[in-house]
């Protein structure tokens, strides 16, 4: 029986859906606010991370562009 995979949470567009999503849940009553509020917690977290390191990329080639002059 293979693993159920959870939603695709790679990039800012995929965990915006998913906090769209979270976010009717708890309207809805399906489920809990206050697991609502951590799941919303975690996307948070995972949005910064893919920003942070978004930055870290362009900074990177930047300066890559820069060391070749």
């Amino acid at each position: 029986m293979g693993k159920k995979r959870g939603p695709r949470l790679h990039d800012l567009k995929h965990i915006k859906q998913e906090l769209g999503h979270v976010y009717r849940q708890a309207k809805m009553g399906e489920i809990d606010i206050s697991d609502a509020s951590k799941l919303a917690n975690i996307l948070q977290i995972l949005a910064r991370i893919i920003q942070g390191s978004e930055l870290d990329d362009r900074l990177t080639a930047l300066e890559t562009q820069i060391a070749k002059r």
